[in-house]
């Protein structure tokens, strides 16, 4: 009987994350805000809402959830004509009014000027143009217009003779300048790529202690049920974490290296890949130099780096990782992708990938945490970065305590045995690792990075860390929505 295939499960995040959105608010051009707060004075029609919400809605309704460079290109490129389109049209306008209308009649384009003549005083005309008669002023602002209409970078609501327009038109214009300033933004800032903004990742990629701070070796096993014995999970050797290697991906070779940050990193543009959209556990199909680029941390790779990102494809599907409790008994296997297949088409080469069960369930079950690149970009310690995922989980968990009681602090104590369970440790040596692992505490808090403190007791080997609380962005970007404090605390991992 065939299985019954899963409905697609589509993200409930907010189409943007407010970080960015709050960015982009605060970068936005001034003109075009003191062009639409002084209309908003006059109780101009189409002016009634606060701007920030203007340009938000403005976003939204243009761009509508797309995030890839080329799809945000092409609705940049849209409004760009448009505006090119108006101006050539309002310059011919202008140009056609001029010699048709007299000053004073319906549609001539300088009646605010004309107006000027009968309303202000010689002295007062004096103040606003000095000695130019308004022959003089109309033959300026028609240069003005002519130079405006020639301009690349020219904004429509510039337009010389903009008093002129009505309501409706000046409040398309400006939301037209308002979307291109807001591409400019992100052109600028966000290289128009804004599916980089956050890091999404799993509870798969956190616990275990499966990725290595440092090159480690394992022997390729003669055969696939072979197992490797890895670094016991707690410090009296009594629960085990073990590894089965297939011989696929390995060829000769007679050892393989432990899955590191350029492993992680491949799965991380795999999971952002998933939750990009829709995801319904089918193939996901991936150019394999963009999966080089992210595994170099957007370094531009070259034919070697190509060849490894495949493989590390390939290895990826044949390491299965397993728990050992007290007993012997296997309590967890997991293995992160399902398969990898190479594919040619068009002249580009892909790897169509599937995730494995836990990470597929994870995210069909839109359990995806996210953590910001850019604070994850400043890390430079390996330790560090092999933990920050598994610290920005236990920082989530902090806060949401202390939000339900509020006698809490936004704080936990880790002992060995946990960073045991988020660092594959080149070695056993306890002290070398709890050294590391202060120096990554200690990169944390300069940074000022999750972590406001953290005091050591070297007698117990414990750390107690004192997280930051999240702020009301974070609340909104970092978690799910529907987030359950209390069944994550509780989840099985």
């Amino acid at each position: 009987m065939a299985k019954k295939k899963q409905a697609a499960v589509s993200h409930n995040y907010d189409q943007y994350p407010k970080k960015f959105m709050d960015d982009l608010v605060k970068e936005l051009d001034p003109d075009l805000r003191e062009f639409y707060l002084s209309r908003q004075e006059m109780r101009k029609k189409g002016f009634e809402e606060p701007f920030e919400d203007l340009a938000i809605r403005i976003w939204d309704m243009n761009v509508n959830g797309k995030m890839r460079e080329e799809e945000l290109r092409a609705i940049w490129r849209s409004n760009r004509k448009k505006i090119t389109r108006t101006k050539r049209s309002w310059y011919t306008s202008l140009m056609t009014n001029l010699e048709q209308c007299r000053p004073g009649e319906g549609h001539y384009p300088f009646n605010d000027v004309y107006r000027m003549t009968t309303d202000l005083s010689p002295d007062q005309w004096m103040l606003v143009y000095g000695t130019a008669s308004f022959e003089s002023v109309i033959r300026q602002r028609t240069k003005m217009a002519s130079d405006w209409a020639e301009s690349e970078t020219s904004k429509l609501t510039e337009f010389p003779a903009v008093r002129a327009m009505t309501d409706k038109k000046m409040i398309t214009a400006l939301q037209h300048d308002l979307l291109n300033n807001e591409f400019q933004i992100v052109h600028d800032k966000f290289k128009m790529n804004l599916e980089d903004i956050f890091i999404s990742y799993t509870d798969g990629l956190v616990d275990g202690g499966y990725f290595s701070n440092e090159s480690k070796k394992y022997p390729v096993p003669k055969s696939e049920t072979d197992v490797v014995d890895l670094i016991p999970l707690a410090s009296d050797g009594t629960r085990k974490m073990a590894l089965t290697i297939g011989q696929k991906a390995f060829g000769d070779k007679n050892f393989c290296l432990a899955l590191d940050m350029k492993d992680r990193n491949i799965l991380f543009y795999i999971i952002r890949s998933a939750v990009s959209g829709s995801f319904d556990n089918s193939v996901i199909s991936i150019e394999l130099g963009e999966l080089a680029q992210h595994m170099m941390d957007g370094t531009r790779p070259g034919k070697r780096q190509y060849d490894d990102a495949e493989n590390r494809c390939y290895k990826l599907t044949e390491f299965t990782y397993r728990r050992i409790d007290e007993s012997g008994k296997q309590t967890k296997a997991i293995n992160y992708l399902g398969s990898a297949v190479r594919r040619e088409a068009s002249g580009k080469v892909y790897m169509d990938v599937t995730l494995g069960p836990l990470l597929a369930q994870e995210v069909m079950n839109n359990k995806v945490r996210r953590i910001a690149t850019e604070e994850y970009n400043k890390l430079q310690l390996k330790t560090s970065k092999v933990i920050v995922l598994a610290m920005q989980r236990e920082r989530i968990r902090a806060f949401y305590r202390m939000k339900q009681d509020p006698t809490q602090e936004c704080a936990t104590t880790f002992n060995y045995n946990n960073f045991l369970a988020m660092v594959n440790f080149k070695t056993a040596n306890k002290k070398k690792n709890m050294a590391a692992i202060k120096e990554a505490m200690q990169e944390f808090k300069e940074l000022n990075l999750m972590i406001e403190a953290f005091s050591v007791d070297n007698v117990s080997n414990t750390i107690r860390v004192w997280f930051y609380p999240l702020t009301e962005t974070e609340q909104h970007d970092l978690v799910w929505t529907g987030y359950d404090a209390i069944a994550d605390e509780s989840a099985v991992v």
